[in-house]
């Protein structure tokens, strides 16, 4: 086995994201992001196909956080909304902007993640429907994801031999 520039600079990067912990960044949806990257192709057209479909997740998986705090944590109620924010979810994949499958369902989870585990900046509220921190924690997300997209942009171009 031959150890590569690609091994040492993935090692690097993926050490130096950890500091993300610092700021309270979910550092494991940073790793997704860079794994889309990477599945994806490893290009750079990469960011037009995963962005536009990830804040689709993050759409519908905020609707479905938002309908199941409203109902006071109502399973029956998360089990419909889920179902139908999915539903809606495959007819987005349909459109070419929003076809990337991947990052759609990842968004869709990685905001259910940090959401339920509270890795967001979180504001005290005593709304019940508590938007504030839904939208708070989905773009908290959306900032973990993207910039895992970037280490694997990051990743690819400190790769190349000059």
């Amino acid at each position: 086995m031959r150890i590569t520039r690609t091994d040492v600079v993935a090692g690097i990067i993926a050490g130096l994201i950890c500091f993300g912990v610092l700021l309270n960044l979910p550092v494991w949806a940073m790793f997704i992001g860079w794994g889309w990257y990477t599945a994806l192709g490893s290009e750079v057209s990469v960011f037009k196909k995963a962005i536009p479909a990830m804040f689709v997740g993050y759409i519908m998986s905020a609707i479905s956080i938002l309908a199941y705090t409203a109902s006071s944590d109502n399973v029956f109620v998360l089990v419909f909304v889920v179902g139908i924010t999915v539903f809606f979810q495959m007819l987005t994949l349909k459109n070419k902007t929003f076809s990337c499958a991947l990052a759609s369902f990842n968004g869709y989870s990685c905001l259910f993640a940090v959401y339920s585990a509270g890795t967001f900046p979180m504001l005290s509220t005593s709304m019940l429907w508590d938007f504030n921190n839904v939208l708070i924690a989905l773009l908290w997300t959306g900032l973990a994801n993207t910039l895992g997209l970037a280490c694997g942009y990051i990743s690819v171009k400190l790769s190349k031999q000059r």
